[in-house]
């Protein structure tokens, strides 16, 4: 019973807040604490889809996660229209991790320490209801790519880069506190091993970079 009072005492504080946004017409600073399933596509490493990366690689499965906490600004001296606003959008941190299973044992690890900022547009069509749709920069400080099999090497099988970019669209739906998130994250990095070799890209043997591309499927609790 004292767990239900307290959601409810929590759920009328939150829908308060977003009534006196939906009185003024603007939309008050958020920020949020949110994780999800990370799911990287087949055209990673370059390959053009699942067929040509299994022509390659025998999939098991493929699977992920990611942790964010961020903050969005609206600016609210831009006044589009009542309940619409511009905003900066930025993933102070943002660590993910992309996992393919292969066949026998063997397994492809790729992780990412990064921030995100970009534009975002919010639009609240009632009172505890908010819908961003946002572009980003991602500032990748560190990520890599490791492959582990029965006689790997971790000086040759193991891929690092730092300090590159890389981009996301998205959009999230608030309600009240909760919030559910989906992004699509796009782009390529340069990884290395301690030979000086480049992962590079499985269709163009002259690129040193690597596509990273993956979906993003977040849930979390904004405040």
């Amino acid at each position: 019973m004292k767990k239900t009072l307290t959601l409810l005492f929590a759920v009328f504080i939150a829908l308060s807040s977003y009534s006196q946004d939906w009185e003024s017409g603007d939309i008050n600073k958020k920020s949020y604490v949110r994780f999800g399933l990370a799911t990287p596509t087949y055209k990673y490493y370059g390959f053009k889809g699942k067929s040509d990366f299994e022509n390659t690689f025998n999939i098991k499965n493929r699977i992920g996660g990611i942790f964010e906490v961020g903050t969005i600004f609206p600016i609210n001296s831009l006044n589009i229209a009542d309940h619409m606003r511009i905003g900066i959008n930025a993933d102070w941190v943002s660590i993910k991790g992309h996992i393919f299973n292969l066949e026998d044992s063997e397994v492809l690890y790729n992780y990412f320490a990064q921030s995100k900022v970009g534009l975002a547009f919010t639009y609240a069509p009632a009172r505890a209801v908010s819908i961003d749709v946002y572009g980003k920069v991602i500032p990748v400080w560190a990520a890599g790519t490791y492959y582990s099999h029965d006689d790997d090497d971790s000086d040759k099988d193991h891929y690092r880069g730092y300090m590159q970019v890389m981009y996301s669209t998205g959009v999230n739906v608030k309600f009240a506190f909760i919030m559910v998130g989906f992004e699509y994250e796009f782009g390529s990095l340069k990884l290395k091993n301690a030979d000086g070799d480049y992962l590079g890209n499985s269709n163009d043997a002259n690129s040193k970079k690597t596509p990273m591309p993956g979906f993003n499927l977040t849930f979390g609790f904004s405040f």
